[in-house]
């Protein structure tokens, strides 16, 4: 897997903004093609949709989403000076932002870096 592009000193003021903008930071790292921006954040937006909270406690949330668009995991991760109300688990707001797009081709990959970043 490639080096996660870092984004620190996000001043975006809600979740979808935040996202966007971890997306463009992988483009801009060359690690997702532009011409997939608006399909990312459409498979992301749908596995937020869903329901299941992605806003976990303690301020991190993991915006995520498994789709055939991508043949490897692809992880952005971005640092929010104030938070963004995300209606996590403690009602905190959300500081650090881990976006995860992964492959549908592996589901075991999702299930195990999502376990991680819970521990």
């Amino acid at each position: 897997m490639q080096v996660a592009p870092i984004v620190l000193g996000m001043t975006e003021h809600e979740k979808e903004s935040v996202v966007q903008r971890l997306v463009d930071a992988l483009i801009d790292a060359g690690q997702v093609q532009p011409d997939l921006r608006e399909s990312a954040l459409a498979a992301v937006r749908a596995r937020e949709e869903q329901g299941g909270c992605t806003a976990l406690a303690n301020g991190i949330a993991i915006p995520h989403c498994r789709s055939d668009l991508f043949e490897e995991m692809r992880v952005a991760i971005g640092v929010h000076s104030l938070g963004v109300d995300c209606g996590s688990l403690d009602g905190l707001p959300s500081r650090i932002f881990i976006l995860a797009l992964v492959p549908a081709k592996d589901p075991a990959v999702h299930i195990r870096f999502l376990a991680e970043v819970n521990r």
